[in-house]
């Protein structure tokens, strides 16, 4: 607590950001002196696993997410996680993801058991342009597949909601385990 000298017509109680740290502090008159009351208040770190720069809490109040089976985590944070990039679920990113993609997409080849590992450029669509930009990160210093890839990056969850254009889904994929 601070005290400060205090005019006659000041206003007793105030609640405001004193020192600009984000939080409202208290000043309270008193005869000739303010006292200020720092508000030293620590929030808990929220948790952001949809990365949409929003604490899960408040996706769930505000109705942006569900959390329809009640275990404490947002309906779209439930897939498994998965690196992009590594669409045959091996643990590297490698030559071998994008002859199997566009196996998979001109030859009747195997298909994904995560598709959204599979799209590379994270664009919503699994087409030539993601085998083409595996081939430019591996060969030519290209740009490295979105989040969350490549095998170098840790595992991690699709940023766009289940249902979303840009999320094509994820039923299983081996190499991340149980995270």
């Amino acid at each position: 607590m601070f005290s400060f000298p205090l005019a006659a017509d000041s206003r007793p109680l105030s609640a405001q950001d004193v020192n600009g740290d984000g939080t409202p502090d208290l000043t309270v008159g008193r005869s000739t002196k303010l006292s200020l009351f720092l508000n030293e208040t620590r929030f808990a770190a929220s948790r952001d696993c949809n990365l949409n720069k929003r604490p899960d809490e408040c996706d769930l109040e505000d109705g942006v997410s569900e959390d329809s089976d009640r275990n404490g985590t947002l309906d779209d944070c439930e897939g498994p996680p998965f690196h992009r990039g590594d669409p045959n679920s091996d643990g590297a990113t490698d030559i071998s993801d994008a002859i199997g993609l566009l196996g998979f997409l001109f030859r009747g080849g195997i298909a994904p058991s995560c598709m959204d590992s599979a799209d590379s450029n994270d664009d919503g669509a699994i087409d030539i342009s993601d085998g083409i930009s595996l081939l430019n990160y591996l060969f030519r210093h290209g740009p490295a597949p979105a989040h969350p890839g490549p095998t170098s990056a840790p595992c991690g969850r699709d940023k766009d909601p289940p249902g979303s254009p840009g999320n094509l889904g994820c039923e299983s994929y081996g190499h991340c385990g149980l995270q």
